[in-house]
């Protein structure tokens, strides 16, 4: 696998048992391993917003861990069966949540690395949304 990927990111979320429009986005980004845990690195402006934010995503079979930083900053754990507490900062303030999943899984192949991840997500001991969410990371190209 290269360096410089192309890492795309895909969610399906369900809240009040009515699924929402699928997300996706896509950025150019690092890619390695070390410790056999993989590392994505990148930046994005989300739209409407002036201040970028960084994110790094480390995972392996067993956990993916996404920490943001910028306009809304977070760390988001993801291991099966463990639930885990997390803050997300916004323009407005901290909300406390609870992500607890109920699978990870990782597949690699020789130019593609994917890992996934369904959870449900909690504020203040009520169900938010149930989720998958998919991160590829493939050799970047102009296309």
């Amino acid at each position: 696998m290269t360096e410089d990927v192309r890492i795309t990111i895909t969610g399906r979320h369900v809240q009040d048992g009515t699924e929402t429009e699928p997300v996706k986005t896509s950025a150019r980004g690092k890619y390695y391993k070390k410790n056999g845990r993989h590392y994505l690195l990148f930046t994005e402006t989300p739209e409407g917003e002036r201040v970028p934010v960084k994110t790094t995503v480390k995972f392996d079979d067993a956990v993916i861990e996404v920490t943001r930083r910028g306009s809304g900053e977070t760390k988001m754990r993801f291991a099966e069966g463990v639930p885990h507490p997390t803050q997300y900062r916004t323009p407005v303030g901290m909300i406390e949540l609870l992500v607890e999943a109920d699978h990870v899984g990782v597949s690699e192949e020789k130019t593609r690395i994917t890992a996934e991840t369904s959870y449900h997500l909690y504020a203040g001991g009520t169900k938010i949304q149930d989720s998958i969410v998919r991160i590829t990371a493939e050799p970047w190209s102009e296309e």
